[in-house]
This record gives C-alpha cells, sequence and structure tokens, in this order.
C-alpha cells in the first residue's frame, strides 16, 4: 500500500510539479511522509541482499529528482546492494526525490547504525543540486549527472566501477575494505543492460 501511495505520489510530481510549484511542495511533502513510513515498514534484510557488515545494521538512501540519472543511479545501487529486487522494491536501498536529508536522517537514524545517501546532481540550477554542504557530511555522497553516462559496455564497466569505488572510499570507515567485489559490480552491470 504504501510502495503504491509512493508511486502515485511520483506519478503526480512528475506531472505536475513543474507546472505549479506550490502543488509540487505539496506533493513532495506528503511522498517524504508515505516515504518514511515505507522505510518503518521495511525489513532491512531479505534473502539475497548483501550482508550487512558485522554488529552494523544500515540502509542506503538515493536522493534523486526526475532527470538526474534517477534509474540509472537506483539500478546501479540495487545491483551492488540488493540484486534480486526489482526496481525501486529494494529493502535496502529507497529512492526519494527530497533533497531534505537532514530531516530523514534525524527521523530514521534510531532504526540503523547509519543510514547512507546517494545523491544524483544535474546542472547549476538548484533544485536538481543538494546543497553542497551536505555533500561534505562523511555519510553522503553526491554524484554528478555526466559520472552516470554511458554509451557502450566499455563505458558501461568504466562506471560501475568508478562509482562502486567512490561509494568504497567514502563510506569506508563504516564498511572496511573490499565491500563491493567483482561479483557485485557484474550484478549492476547486468541490471544497468538489463534496462536497454
Amino acid at each position: 500500500l504504501l510502495d503504491g501511495m509512493s508511486k502515485m505520489l511520483l506519478d503526480l510530481m512528475q506531472r505536475w510539479g513543474d507546472r505549479h510549484a506550490r502543488l509540487r511542495s505539496m506533493l513532495e511533502g506528503y511522498h517524504k511522509d508515505v516515504h518514511a513510513a515505507y522505510l518503518a515498514a521495511s525489513n532491512p534484510s531479505p534473502h539475497g541482499s548483501a550482508p550487512q557488515p558485522p554488529g552494523k545494521n544500515f540502509h542506503i538512501v538515493q536522493a534523486s529528482r526526475p532527470d538526474t540519472g534517477l534509474t540509472v543511479l537506483n539500478n546501479l545501487l540495487v545491483g551492488l546492494f540488493d540484486p534480486d529486487a526489482d526496481y525501486k522494491k529494494s529493502s535496502m536501498v529507497t529512492v526519494m526525490h527530497d533533497y531534505d536529508l537532514l530531516s530523514l536522517y534525524k527521523k530514521e537514524k534510531p532504526n540503523y547504525d547509519e543510514i547512507f545517501f546517494v545523491v544524483s546532481n544535474r546542472g547549476t540550477d538548484p533544485s536538481s543540486r543538494v546543497n553542497n554542504e551536505l555533500c561534505e557530511y562523511t555519510n553522503v555522497l553526491c554524484v554528478e549527472y555526466e559520472e552516470l553516462q554511458y554509451n557502450n559496455q566499455q563505458t558501461l564497466h568504466d562506471m560501475v566501477n568508478n562509482l562502486s569505488n567512490k561509494f568504497q572510499s567514502r563510506f569506508q570507515h563504516f564498511f572496511g575494505p573490499g565491500l563491493l567485489d567483482e561479483n557485485k559490480k557484474m550484478y549492476a552491470v547486468k541490471r544497468l543492460d538489463a534496462m536497454e
């Protein structure tokens, strides 16, 4: 039910949000509440998911506005951490379209040892970028739209390797070395191939 409501709100935001700023703001608020309820109801470790580090419980939140590489980034992250999950149905990776990371973090942090945010930015318009100060937080990785682009198998593999290495490097303080091995990268490549 929560997933269906979330999808409906996203559809309405995409349809009407560009034309009606006040409506978009209201829909984003509703979506944030529904999404937080979905997160609270989610089971963080289904079969097929990446194992949690010993004694550590984490969740990954992808913050992406439409047209910032949302689909590519989601398939990459789910391929790395929850390869058996359907698109936007991972219990380890959640998509949100709101860049209010601090509010969500404060609300959801008691449920996890850590929440990691992966944000996709595009261009210079402030509505398609997260505040630069948030990118400095140790649990936030900001990715530019251009980093998510590929046009053949070689550039696809390069993109997956580059972003996997960025994720591993940025969050090594929590995960330690070697979290994202070649098998996980191949799951990500396969998911992205299946999008074609």
